[in-house]
């Protein structure tokens, strides 16, 4: 990141390109600080994409920078960008993250399994049995779902919380499906 950041401070004109692959770089190594770091883009007066966006909101989610994620959201609002299904995907993540799952609220739009999956995802860090069944009802899936990756996720999430005999229940409906 050091060669990359001496090319970049040399650079004669940089555009968003530029600016969105060194924040990834950033979140890639882990600075979140330098990697939500707007102040200098808009200083540039170069306005942001919503890939550099994305990329900014997940560094955040990363770093559990709830108010940070916000504040972008916002920024982003004013910059005319608009906020779809990927960046909610990511404050469901960041959200799940943090453990604040309660916050989750509807979104405008019809979600996708990505969105889900980082909820019942989050619900197996945090073993929130009730959030993730509720999450698995809202989209027609019981134990039984065309969906795997999130009936694993359900699964252990039932392991995380030691719940053996909803485990044991999902086992014996997958070996009969």
């Amino acid at each position: 990141m050091e060669a990359a950041r001496e090319i970049f401070e040399q650079m004669p004109m940089r555009n968003c390109f530029v600016w969105s692959s060194m924040i990834c770089g950033y979140c890639k190594k882990g600075n979140v600080e330098e990697a939500k770091d707007f102040g200098r883009l808009k200083e540039s007066n170069i306005k942001p994409d919503s890939i550099t966006c994305l990329i900014v909101l997940s560094a955040c989610a990363h770093g559990g920078l709830i108010n940070e994620a916000l504040e972008i959201t916002t920024k982003m609002e004013r910059y005319g960008i608009e906020i779809g299904i990927r960046y909610y995907g990511c404050m469901v993540d960041l959200l799940g993250r943090a453990g604040r799952l309660k916050k989750v609220k509807r979104m405008p739009m019809k979600s996708n399994e990505a969105v889900f999956g980082a909820l019942v995802g989050a619900c197996q860090i945090h073993s929130d049995v009730q959030i993730a069944e509720q999450v698995m009802k809202l989209i027609g899936a019981s134990t039984v779902s065309s969906s795997d990756s999130l009936n694993v996720l359900l699964f252990n999430t039932y392991a995380a919380s030691e719940k053996w005999e909803k485990c044991e229940q999902m086992r014996r409906i997958r070996v009969h499906t």
